[in-house]
């Protein structure tokens, strides 16, 4: 199986409000840290929001339900 190309990053907030977004982003093309302005309501303002980590995928097992074995 291909590995995949996207990975999906953390934005965190800039205001250290704690609030953060959850986007994608194709590793290949854009290997540099990801930073957007974007829309706080903590702060309830436009904040710069910078790539803090990976998320982790979380699929489903085989069975359909989390917490089932196969």
């Amino acid at each position: 199986m291909a590995k995949a190309t996207t990975i999906k990053v953390k934005l965190v907030s800039s205001a250290d409000t704690g609030f953060y977004y959850v986007t994608r982003k194709n590793s290949r093309t854009m290997t540099d840290k990801l930073v957007k302005k974007k829309y706080d309501p903590v702060a309830k303002k436009h904040v710069e929001f910078r790539e803090s980590n990976k998320q982790r995928d979380r699929r489903l097992p085989e069975g359909g339900r989390p917490g089932t074995a196969s």
